[in-house]
């Protein structure tokens, strides 16, 4: 408690003398006005608190506008964050059918990872996907914001936790909603690709008015999105398991078999092969087996509602009342390949302790255990390995299992609804003649159900083919009727939410009068609470579903407090100076404080120099916090154990001792793993140094970025734990004899990363007198390095010389304004070549393919033309030249290219009418 006390009042002062800066300090400083400045609009831009006229400041922000969107071909909010340069570590998109979040999509900057981008809606935070990314990772979800809503993107390449707080570690992006509109708007929006599959419907309409009072704007927007099933795109040979014949796909093994382990594996029988392919499934030789792809989406069906409203009323000159709202719906279906199953075991023998004459049966999740008749029991697929007498001729001693693909129960569906929720109301307005107020309620929530079919319990499959004696049990490999199906066809159910409510209180404005200009400053308070919950059916809270993972019931909550200050302090007629400080207060993690110091040099009117370093930080992610916690056994070597009961690492033979069990990797131990309460928040820095030339139609500008981050949480795993018994003495229990008990491996801050490149931007128009106006507009990022160190006592990793990061990326949009009416843009995407995400594993052996991704080029056209003061149109084509992904012929899993930056819809043609009145 002291020491809390002790930092708040460290910050407190800090931030009092930051802001209380004066001219004393500063030589040359005097107090001056110049009464006849020509007075410019200054305006608050993401990246600060303070008002200010100039749009390029110490930290580069880039700007996406609604018009910039359409031109450029994004049909959702994520194709605009996916194209930026700075998207240097990828997407988390909807093409993750098989992950934790197959419904959302997330963002990362310049590698700092999914999660350590703040994500803004009008300034505001918002809540967080209540479903963790790989069960650990919050983000924001970009997947349902209406596009047709939104007036611009900001996106600030850079960390800002001294001006937001938390997740401001490698940029913010801030999404600006439409408002203060005038009339009625209605838009109709229809696009359809080459291939086939994932054509888009969508419809809006906008009304506003506005007055001496103020004004009010309405939004609502319908929008139906197609699935894009893997066999829509045959053509990009990515429509089978054997993508691209790439030399490690192979079709599954998972059709129908039945396998004996008698100190040996072998496949006993498999369905027939007509049988087989009447089935669909796959025949493979000498067994029958499936083609997965067949019943798997690339990206799934949609269909979205969403009504957003926005209001500000004049309480006076100056007073201003004003607030939003925001409601959307959205159901999510996706579907993949039936289940696979081959959890049971079967036994025969008197070494398995089975009676003669019998089969004992297993369930392995639940240990549910019948014995049935061997010759008779199961369809009689036992029959061969029965004896005669349990003397002379005894049952053979087997352990058997199947492996089968239950496409009878058809595909693995999941219906995901969406529900989020956003409400915020504020007043501001003018404290004094230098000061203005800001102070903001906001409440966001948001609530995902997520119901799931295609799927069986382990014991309702279990009595399935248990039945309830010897002629009721089936064999494995006998196609189920629908009957059967329906008694052990189990519906999964989620559900998940979370909700994140603020209050915050700012005042900016121009403490004094320098002879550079008034030093501005900004300081405020904010009080944060998040709250998430996870619920599930028993079954699925049990881990008792077949072919998919447990979810344990799970709920938190946080409070946090915050002050911050920031001034601009003109030293001189060329030189700003801008220091921030920020402190942070959360009840589950401590206290925060982040430093902040940005400088603007302008020697001449076009040129800005400009510097950056900003201290960050980034709060646990919830989910490890709060999340649920488990218990399992698993197999390690103990090493200490091992030396110090006098064994040798790797000699001996099992159920000898305890001593040389532990020595060979046969020592049982408890692992906890999970959550942990007690971790600490991920700290890091950010440094950019770069100029900004900009004279007439030419523009130019060029900065050189540092990303750090520290204290990542990442999990080390039991057998890392207990062989680097010295560093994580304190997370191994032994028993008296000295060996592991148990090991916690629940998630700690260990791991770091780094990244370091150089982002270029050039802009410059051309008058074309009668002809128009040619605009261009060139960006492009070098990623120089990208370095992770995964706990302290592991190497330090090159991740662009052992994954597959992109060192380049460079986007150009030409567009022709011919006149007022009529524009057209071409726009080009280029992801340069990167090496394949497992190039470490062939140590240069290119005898399987190449090791490294092509690069990646693809084009968008569009046309805009304004046919009178109602009517507008607007056409295009995305992907003009049909561009499919690069395959990875490192890449193990289909579709064996990287999803977060490639796109597997093609060519796609749409077109727009706008209506406004």
């Amino acid at each position: 408690m002291n020491n809390k006390k002790t930092k708040l009042g460290m910050a407190i002062k800090a931030i009092c003398a930051g802001v209380m800066v004066t001219g004393v300090a500063l030589n040359g400083v005097a107090l001056a006005a110049d009464d006849d400045a020509v007075e410019l609009k200054k305006e608050v831009s993401t990246g600060s608190h303070i008002k200010r006229t100039d749009i390029e400041s110490a930290q580069p922000l880039i700007v996406i506008d609604a018009e910039e969107i359409a031109n450029r071909g994004y049909v959702t909010v994520q194709d605009a964050l996916n194209s930026l340069t700075q998207n240097a570590g990828g997407s988390l998109t909807q093409q993750s059918i098989h992950g934790f979040t197959p419904a959302a999509s997330g963002f990362d900057l310049r590698g700092a990872g999914l999660g350590r981008v703040l994500t803004l809606i009008d300034g505001k935070r918002v809540s967080k996907y209540p479903i963790a990314a790989g069960a650990e990772i919050n983000f924001v979800d970009t997947a349902n914001i209406p596009i047709g809503a939104i007036e611009r993107i900001e996106i600030l390449a850079g960390g800002a936790s001294a001006i937001y707080g938390s997740d401001a570690m490698g940029g913010v992006v801030n999404i600006i909603m439409r408002k203060d509109f005038e009339g009625i708007e209605a838009t109709l929006y229809e696009s359809t690709t080459d291939n086939g599959g994932r054509d888009v419907h969508r419809q809006s309409a906008m009304w506003g008015v506005s007055g001496d009072w103020g004004n009010a704007t309405v939004f609502l927007e319908h929008e139906e999105r197609e699935q894009l099933k893997a066999t829509d795109r045959s053509g990009f040979d990515i429509g089978t398991d054997l993508a691209f014949d790439h030399p490690f796909s192979s079709y599954s093994s998972y059709g129908g078999s039945l396998f004996l382990y008698d100190g040996a594996t072998s496949r006993i029988n498999t369905i027939a092969e007509a049988d087989c392919k009447d089935r669909g499934l796959q025949w493979r030789d000498t067994f029958c087996g499936f083609d997965r792809t067949t019943m798997r989406d690339l990206l799934p069906e949609q269909e979205r509602t969403s009504i957003m409203g926005n209001f500000s009323f004049n309480l006076s000159e100056d007073h201003e009342l004003y607030g939003r709202f925001d409601s959307t719906s959205a159901e999510i279906v996706t579907r993949i390949e039936p289940m696979p199953v081959a959890d049971y075991t079967y036994y025969t023998g008197a070494a398995y302790g089975v009676p003669h004459g019998m089969v004992g049966f297993e369930a392995d999740a639940t240990l549910t255990y019948i014995e049935r008749d061997i010759t008779t029991g199961f369809g009689g697929d036992f029959a061969d390995y029965a004896g005669t007498d349990a003397v002379t001729d005894p049952d053979q001693d087997g352990i058997f299992w199947y492996t089968r693909r239950m496409i009878e129960f058809g595909n693995r569906m999941n219906t995901v609804e969406v529900d989020n929720t956003g409400f915020s109301l504020g007043a501001k307005g003018v404290l004094t003649d230098a000061f203005e107020y800001d102070a903001t309620f906001t409440l966001s929530e948001q609530e995902v159900v997520s119901r799931g079919n295609g799927y069986a319990t382990v014991d309702g499959f279990f009595d399935l083919i248990a039945g309830t004696d010897d002629a009721s049990s089936i064999s494995q490999l006998d196609y189920l009727t629908a009957d059967q199906v329906a008694t052990a066809a189990y519906e999964t159910y989620n559900k998940d939410t979370s909700s994140y409510q603020g209050i915050s209180f700012g005042v900016n404005g121009d403490l004094l009068e320098m002879e550079a200009g008034a030093l501005s400053i900004a300081f405020g308070v904010e009080l944060g609470t998040e709250e998430f919950t996870q619920d599930s059916d028993t079954a699925s809270a049990d881990g008792e579903i077949l072919s998919t993972g447990g979810a344990t019931p799970s709920s938190g909550e946080r409070d946090s407090k915050a002050i911050y200050a920031e001034a601009l302090i003109p030293v001189s007629d060329e030189l700003i100076i801008k220091p921030a400080l920020r402190f942070d207060d959360y009840s589950d993690a401590g206290s925060h404080v982040s430093p902040q110091l940005g400088f603007e040099f302008r020697p001449d009117d076009n040129l800005l120099v400009r510097a950056n370093w900003a201290g960050t930080f980034r709060a646990p992610d919830m989910m490890r916090v709060y999340g649920g916690e488990v218990t399992a056994f698993q197999q390690i070597i103990d090493p200490k154990g091992c030396e110090d009961g006098g064994g040798t690492i790797g000699v001996g033979s099992p159920g000898v001792d305890d001593v040389t069990d532990a020595c060979i990797g046969e020592w049982y131990v408890d692992v906890f793993s999970g959550s942990n309460p007690d971790l600490e928040p991920e700290t890091g820095e950010n440094f950019s140094f770069g100029f900004v030339w900009d004279k007439d139609d030419f523009n130019y500008s060029i900065d050189i970025w540092t990303v750090k981050v520290n204290d990542i949480v990442n999990t080390l795993g039991a057998q890392n734990i207990a062989n680097n018994y010295e560093t994580y003495a304190d997370l191994i229990t032994r028993d008296i004899n000295g060996l592991i008990e148990s090991v916690d491996e629940r998630p700690q801050n260990l791991s770091k990363l780094e990244t370091r490149g150089i982002d270029m931007a050039v802009g410059y128009s051309v008058d074309l007198d009668a002809s128009g106006e040619l605009i261009f507009d060139f960006s492009t990022t070098f990623m120089q390095t990208y370095e992770t160190q995964s706990n302290p006592t592991s190497e330090v990793a090159d991740n662009i010389a052992l994954s597959n990061v992109p060192t380049l990326r460079a986007n150009l949009a030409t567009t022709w304004k011919v006149d007022d009416a009529l524009s057209a843009t071409l726009f080009i995407q280029h992801i340069g070549s990167m090496n394949g995400v497992n190039i470490d594993l062939f140590g240069g052996d290119e005898s399987y393919g190449p090791l490294q991704i092509q690069s990646y080029t693809v084009a968008n056209v569009s046309a805009k033309y304004v046919i009178n003061d109602n009517f507008t149109v607007r056409g295009g084509i995305n992907n003009v030249l049909d561009k499919g992904p690069n395959p990875d012929t490192t890449d193990f899993g289909w579709p064996h290219y990287p999803r977060e930056y490639y796109s597997p819809v093609g060519r796609e043609f749409k077109v727009s009418l706008s209506m406004e009145f």
